[in-house]
């Protein structure tokens, strides 16, 4: 493959002499890798690894500073699970197993499995019965090459399949080191640059362009370090995920194997299990009487019919959902303007507030997502311009107290900023006394309502709502069907039942 595209660049134009050159330096990365016979030769690779789980838009405060170097941000590493991998190269199947942990006696083990036929997700809490959720085929599709791409023989493997789309980026230096870059494309057209120390010629870097929410038009990377021999092959000990610079996750390998044969098990549903509910593929709106409606979607919205406004709870996701289920406030309360309550600032939950902003939309908000929220706002949004990107506009925010109501004879909407919770130390929680109703984001997830278990978020919550006394009937979580109140208890039931036994 390197071998004509080589000779053929000496005879063709710049777009061939620069695949050419990228064929060079690709063929040097793939032989500092063990060499293409050793690379196509790969069955499996199986490695045990810890995950350090460090995104900043997802930890107990929001971090905003230089990119670290070395060193972790504050209040964004916080979650150290162990973890399994298994690749099947020839079989195009994987298999991963990741133990998350907040005590010994309380933890949950979660499992991706996938084969060409089939994929799914189990979520198995210490000894109950799994969650089980299959996985359709454009999840599958996008889970399988996040999985086989992840790592440098994964990386290397497609790009050699691809030798039409090499591009040669030239010579990069950072600090003391000098990289050589190029470029390829998969068969679905994204592109992915490949960063190749000039001394070694390993592959210490992949990075992609893209266009996020809070960051604005930026870049997510992996880099790989602490290589070390593995067989035939040498193998980064140590990989690292970022967007904007920022890391989102670390692994540290433990071991690693090549050429263990999988276990048939592995890739077969659990016999007895709880099926997840999915969730509606498109949002639509339900009446909750009492002038308060919900939106069904991947992620479920409420909103409050006031006699002069309306007040939505949360702009998630992305900006066309967000735009979306605007459009259906709009359409059931026409001729009402829009009030948004942000709950947290975490990145998935403000991923639409600039849709909101561009609508002329006033927020209410905790004092860190306001910050996160101005970010995303003045962020830019060039690669992909939304509508505030066509048509900037400032955005009003206000910070929400500790407990801020909102009654106009007709409605009443009880807000409630009930941190530090381990999830988040300040979020808003929605409470609708005149139908007992209880919105909540994140602290209390439901997978279905057959199986309701209490995870440590949730004690938090159970703890606020006593000290609250707040009279609630149903709870409504943002990932997840409505439930009646008493399965919150009865999900802290289960989970006290492992804490009170023997380890």
């Amino acid at each position: 493959m390197v071998l004509w595209l080589l000779a053929l660049a000496a005879r063709a134009g710049p777009a061939v002499t620069s695949a050419g050159d990228a064929a060079r330096v690709l063929a040097r990365g793939v032989e500092a890798l063990g060499g293409e016979s050793a690379l196509r030769s790969i069955t499996s690779i199986e490695r045990t690894y810890v995950e350090d789980w460090v995104d900043v838009g997802q930890g107990r405060r929001p971090w905003s500073g230089a990119p670290p170097v070395g060193n972790l941000p504050p209040h964004a590493g916080f979650d150290d699970s162990e973890a399994f991998s298994h690749l099947d190269y020839r079989g195009v199947r994987y298999y991963e197993s990741i133990r998350h942990a907040d005590a010994p006696n309380d933890y949950a083990v979660v499992v991706e499995a996938g084969t060409p036929e089939r994929a799914f997700q189990t979520i198995t809490y210490v000894r109950e019965k799994p969650f089980y959720a299959p996985r359709d085929g454009v999840a599958f599709e996008s889970e399988r090459q996040r999985r086989f791409r992840r790592f440098p023989e994964g990386l290397l493997l497609a790009a050699l399949e691809r030798p039409e789309s090499l591009a040669a980026l030239g010579t990069v230096v950072e600090g003391a080191h000098r990289l050589e870059a190029i470029a390829f494309a998969d068969t679905t057209g994204n592109l992915t640059r490949l960063y190749f120390d000039a001394a070694t010629h390993r592959l210490v870097r992949s990075e992609t362009v893209r266009t996020h929410r809070v960051y604005g038009d930026t870049t997510g990377d992996t880099t790989y370090g602490d290589y070390r021999r593995v067989g035939a092959l040498e193998l980064p000990f140590e990989v690292t995920t970022r967007v904007a610079g920022l890391p989102t996750s670390r692994l540290t390998m433990r071991a690693i194997a090549t050429g263990s044969p999988a276990r048939p098990q592995w890739f077969e549903p659990p016999r007895d299990f709880a099926l997840v509910t999915p969730p509606r593929p498109e949002p639509a709106v339900e009446s909750l009487g009492g002038g308060i409606h919900l939106i069904r979607g991947a992620y479920n919205l409420v909103f409050a019919e006031f006699r002069d406004h309306v007040l939505l709870i949360e702009a998630p996701m992305s900006e066309k959902y967000a735009a979306d289920c605007l459009d259906l406030v709009a359409a059931t309360v026409p001729g009402k303007p829009i009030r948004l309550v942000a709950t947290h600032f975490h990145f998935d939950h403000v991923a639409g507030v600039r849709a909101a902003v561009a609508r002329g939309i006033p927020i209410l908000t905790t004092p860190d997502a306001r910050g996160v929220i101005e970010r995303s706002v003045a962020s830019a949004q060039n690669l992909r311009p939304d509508a505030l990107a066509r048509a900037p506009r400032r955005a009003s925010i206000e910070v929400a107290d500790r407990s801020t109501v909102l009654d106009d004879g007709s409605q009443r909407v009880e807000l409630y900023e009930i941190g530090p919770t381990p999830h988040v130390d300040q979020i808003l929680v929605a409470y609708f006394p005149l139908r007992k109703l209880l919105l909540v984001a994140d602290l209390f997830d439901v997978l279905t309502p057959e199986l309701v278990i209490t995870g440590v978020d949730g004690v938090a919550l159970a703890s606020r709502i006593d000290e609250l006394d707040l009279d609630v009937d149903h709870i409504v979580p943002m990932h997840g069907p409505p439930v009646a109140f008493a399965q919150l208890r009865q999900g802290l039931e289960i989970r006290r039942k492992y804490e009170e036994s023997p380890r």
